[in-house]
């Protein structure tokens, strides 16, 4: 596998950093990520402006023109709220164990998204794949903090997901809105939504092998 990644400036708190992974034999698109980082301060706890050593190497290490993993016209809608009474609401809970931390003692990203995989009935693992996942950070996750991961399963329709369906998709993609919430002052977390499309489309388009 062929991984490039790169960093651009986004505004004066924030820059991206994208990444495109593909075959490094045939050189095969397998997929692309791109995620927004904000500059913080560790003593004010508080957002900061880039520092201009920073900016500088953005200039330098930037591709020109500017480039997107994901396209430049991808959205950037921003998740609203999920609250208790939304349709189709299940939840579930989970406590930050040691394992769960980086090197700056903050919750691993892939510990984020196992905890909202949970809440996916396992017939939807059982007839398609995960396609997309966007995830909007908002507070700092600790160890010993318990967490509950809340999450909305709903067809296009408007029905429930149903645990026990054969087949939830109905052969088309359909997303999920989800939610980690801190039980101790209910604060949130994150919000996001994981997109999943049936295996039979999956390997029609080419976008997932197994």
């Amino acid at each position: 596998m062929c991984v490039s990644t790169w960093f651009a400036e986004s505004g004066a708190l924030a820059a991206r950093r994208d990444w495109v992974l593909s075959d490094a034999d045939t050189g095969r698109h397998l997929g692309a990520a791109s995620s927004t980082w904000l500059t913080f301060n560790l003593e004010t706890r508080r957002m900061a402006r880039i520092p201009a050593s920073l900016r500088t190497y953005f200039d330098t290490a930037s591709p020109s023109p500017p480039r997107f993993a994901l396209g430049e016209k991808h959205s950037t809608e921003k998740l609203t709220e999920l609250m208790p009474d939304a349709p189709c609401y299940v939840s579930s809970r989970a406590r930050v164990r040691r394992c769960d931390l980086d090197m700056n003692l903050h919750v691993n990203n892939a510990s984020y998204l196992a905890w909202i995989m949970d809440d996916v009935p396992d017939s939807v693992f059982r007839t398609a794949r995960l396609a997309g996942v966007d995830i909007e950070y908002r507070a700092e996750c600790v160890f010993g903090d318990h967490l509950e991961s809340r999450a909305t399963l709903v067809h296009s329709d408007g029905s429930c997901v149903l645990p026990g369906e054969a087949d939830p998709l109905g052969g088309k993609p359909l997303s999920f809105r989800h939610s980690l919430v801190r039980a101790s002052d209910n604060a949130e977390i994150l919000r996001a939504r994981t997109n999943w499309t049936p295996i039979a489309m999956a390997h029609t388009n080419g976008h997932v092998s197994r």
